[in-house]
């Protein structure tokens, strides 16, 4: 095995954080699942006495924590959930409440810049939830959770002040789409 696809495998298993077939593995890193399974083993054998390893269940694999630290992953865990939330994930929790369901590709565009870890540590929080997207299975939508709307204290998210106004504004994405459309209509 070249340390490169050791590498490769690495890096994938570490990035998806969730669990990860090794036939995809294969497909992306363009080998075989059996040059993956003796990757997957020799990574295995790398992280015995450290900090990780790999969760093997079915077909499908997954870097985790040891248990035996356990207790300090979850006070880590603990400490960032109760934290105060950051003016940026106050803004994107925002642009969620307003404008949802909304893509993390649309709250990107609206605030300018990357919202991975302010998603997930929303996420974490239970302050928003999220599905796929009705109009393209490739996405995720975004939405505010009971539980924030528990916290505001209110039952509707139409209940937000200024709601109604807020929300209809269209956003560029929308607006791009449709004029796209009202092209393809004056074209026929």
């Amino acid at each position: 095995m070249t340390k490169d696809i050791k590498s490769i495998l690495e890096s994938l298993i570490f990035v998806v954080g969730k669990p990860i077939s090794i036939k995809r593995l294969a497909k992306i890193a363009s080998i075989r699942e059996s040059e993956v399974a003796n990757v997957l083993d020799e990574l295995r054998q790398d992280y015995q006495g450290r900090g990780i390893k790999i969760l093997a269940r079915g077909n499908a694999v997954q870097l985790i924590s040891i248990p035996e630290n356990s207790q300090y992953v979850k006070k880590l865990l603990t400490e960032e959930l109760q934290e105060n939330l950051t003016r940026a994930a106050l803004e994107t929790l925002a642009i969620i409440a307003y404008r949802g369901p909304v893509t993390r590709s649309q709250i990107e565009q609206i605030r300018g810049v990357n919202s991975v870890y302010i998603l997930r540590n929303l996420l974490m929080r239970g302050l928003i939830d999220r599905e796929r997207s009705k109009r393209d299975a490739r996405f995720w939508e975004y939405q505010p959770s009971f539980d924030f709307l528990r916290h505001l204290g209110i039952k509707d998210i139409k209940e937000l002040p200024d709601f109604e106004e807020l929300h209809k504004e269209e956003m560029p994405i929308e607006k791009a789409e449709k004029l796209t459309e009202e092209k393809k209509e004056e074209s026929r």
